[in-house]
């Protein structure tokens, strides 16, 4: 039958099996031809009988029916897996297929059946209203639909939705199912294009400003903030952070003169005091994931208040309410940063053996400063100087010289600084942090642990060379960066004797280029002599490139030795002496960490990826 029904098929004549069903419908009708595998071919091809059968009222009702409703089976009988299974997924997949006349008569009979309860989309909605937990499949194949049909006709879903004010109470309720959870966010980001097109955002989609008045009107922000509650689980407090990241993403990306009132009630300081008043409420279990959750959304807020220019004017009290508030939960972050309670210990593999974990909700901490430090705001700066939250940030990072995340976040602070007008924050960074000093110490250290047996580099020796490339930089260009560093005793001799031999391996200069293609900088050290690395390298490379023939050679003779020796240890192999085999050489430590970006070759291959968090 599968030969004939794909000639057929091919013929545009159909398949004679569901041809045959259709001469003469009754109640099974339906049933057996969701079991023929041809109906989801048939019904993308717009098969005119089978799209007719189907559209009826009585049929439509039947396929939601399997899609909504779970199969009930007598305890003394066998469960009818087609029931359970088969006829719920194909029903699905054809409530799936964007036909016309299927959709057009799903919202056509609701328009004849909402006096009385009967509509199709009542059986779809109302299945929002069971009890947790949802059934996962269902709820996928009903989230599905209800997305589809929202996106065929928006305006008559979403009235239907506002007149049931009930609905989005109800699919509040299920934030922890993923599938749900999907649908919200669809119909939160629901808009058009000026050509009258439907979709859900970004691009150049207008969201529908009436849309979000109706979603605010009915207290969804609240709602959601509500969820961060301790008492909930992690699968809840991540579900509600993946809906606020999608909604700010949106919103942030849609064309509009304003801001949507979603974003400024999220923004507002008694909706920013309830978020924080759970992130640090100790009754629960889960405050862990309340505090990396809720700091995601707080960084994907702080995103939209980043300045083109520094800001040296707006004092704390004048920030907009949102990045005010933040402003007065500084300290209990920094307290939480700073708080060490019996730290993690994990095992990696050697030579590295037992490190402290960091944490997840640490590091989520440390990536939110990183992330207020470029709002480009002169008072937020002074306040993150004032209490010592850089330099917390700084000494954690050669605190964990295996968590690349970390460094990676700390990196990017300090890289922003220094990238940045602000002289005075620079010095803060490099004197009052004492970067220099535990560059100098971090790097002693490192050579200390690579010379032991099996030893390895610091996690961190490639973030710190580009670090130390940064600051070199801006020591071109900042007078008082200059100066320091020409009055600190051991910077220079760190730079001759660690940095820039690190340097010549990666065939880099002290700027970050390409040694061997671009010009070498002229630096100036302490006591005002000029130091030109082509100057002291010239004799020493030329040396290296006259010696690569007989290099080559050399390596040519060795192998040349060893193919004589394999075949006269082949001649010999019928001696009845066993060879005493060559010791080999003692096996190189494992690489145990991912490189990153700016690694040399050395560190790279002997960092761990990270500990876990």
């Amino acid at each position: 039958m599968s030969f004939w029904s794909n000639f057929f098929q091919f013929q545009n004549f159909g398949s004679p099996f569901i041809d045959n069903l259709l001469e003469s419908p009754n109640e099974q009708t339906l049933d057996k031809l969701l079991e023929d595998d041809d109906i989801l071919q048939e019904t993308k091809s717009q098969n005119e009988k089978l799209i007719n059968f189907l559209s009826k009222p009585e049929n439509l009702k039947k396929l939601v029916s399997y899609i909504c409703e779970e199969a009930q089976f007598p305890s003394d009988q066998p469960p009818d897996l087609k029931r359970q299974f088969k006829y719920p997924f194909v029903a699905s997949e054809i409530l799936s297929i964007e036909v016309r006349s299927i959709y057009d008569n799903i919202l056509e009979y609701a328009d004849e059946a909402n006096s009385n309860n009967n509509s199709i989309l009542e059986a779809i909605f109302s299945y929002f209203a069971k009890e947790e937990p949802l059934n996962t499949t269902l709820s996928s194949y009903v989230s599905k639909l209800a997305s589809q049909l929202l996106k065929y006709n928006p305006p008559k879903i979403l009235g239907y939705m506002k007149e049931k004010k009930e609905i989005i109470g109800n699919i509040l309720k299920h934030l922890g199912n993923a599938n749900v959870m999907e649908f919200l966010v669809k119909i939160i980001t629901i808009s058009t294009d000026p050509n009258g097109n439907n979709g859900f955002g970004g691009g150049q989609f207008v969201i529908d400003e009436s849309i979000l008045k109706w979603l605010n009107d009915s207290e969804i922000i609240p709602t959601l903030i509500s969820k961060y509650s301790p008492s909930n689980s992690i699968t809840v407090h991540e579900n509600v952070c993946q809906v606020l990241v999608d909604i700010i993403m949106v919103l942030n990306s849609a064309t509009t003169t304003t801001v949507s009132p979603i974003i400024e009630k999220l923004e507002s300081e008694p909706i920013m005091n309830q978020l924080f008043s759970y992130m640090f409420d100790n009754s629960g279990a889960t405050t862990s994931s309340v505090i990396e959750f809720g700091l995601k959304v707080l960084i994907g807020l702080l995103e939209r208040h980043i300045l083109a220019a520094y800001d040296t004017d707006t004092t704390v009290e004048n920030l907009p309410v949102f990045l005010k508030t933040l402003c007065g939960h500084l300290d209990i972050l920094l307290n939480k940063l700073m708080e060490v309670k019996s730290p993690k210990k994990v095992l990696l593999s050697d030579p590295i053996g037992e490190i402290s974990a960091v944490g997840s909700e640490r590091l989520k901490i440390v990536e939110f400063f990183a992330v207020l430090s470029q709002s480009n705001y002169h008072s937020i700066n002074s306040l993150l100087v004032s209490k010592g939250i850089f330099a917390a940030c700084v000494k954690m990072f050669f605190d964990y010289p295996w968590n690349n995340f970390l460094h990676s976040t700390v990196e990017w602070l300090i890289q922003g600084i220094l990238a940045r007008d602000m002289e005075n924050l620079k010095i803060h960074i490099l004197k009052d942090c004492k970067l220099i000093d535990l560059i100098i110490e971090a790097s002693r250290l490192s050579a200390e642990d690579y010379k032991k047996p099996k030893g390895a580099k610091r996690g961190y020796m490639g973030h710190v060379t580009s670090i130390c490339i940064a600051i070199l930089s801006n020591a071109g260009t900042s007078a008082s960066i200059d100066t320091y560093l020409n009055e600190h005793k051991e910077w220079s001799t760190f730079v001759k004797e660690t940095l820039q031999p690190t340097l010549e391996i990666e065939g880099r200069d002290f700027l970050g280029r390409n040694s061997t293609t671009e010009e070498q900088p002229v630096l100036e050290l302490e006591g005002g002599s000029e130091y030109n690395e082509n100057d002291e390298l010239q004799n020493e490379e030329e040396s290296q490139n006259t010696s690569i023939e007989e290099q080559f050679d050399q390596l040519e003779k060795e192998l040349t030795s060893d193919m004589q020796g394999v075949t006269q240890e082949n001649a010999n192999s019928t001696s009845t002496e066993e060879k005493t085999p060559q010791a080999e050489p003692e096996p190189q430590p494992e690489a145990v960490s991912t490189p990153t970006e700016n690694k040399t070759p050395e560190e790279g291959s002997n960092a761990p990826t990270q500990d876990a968090q």
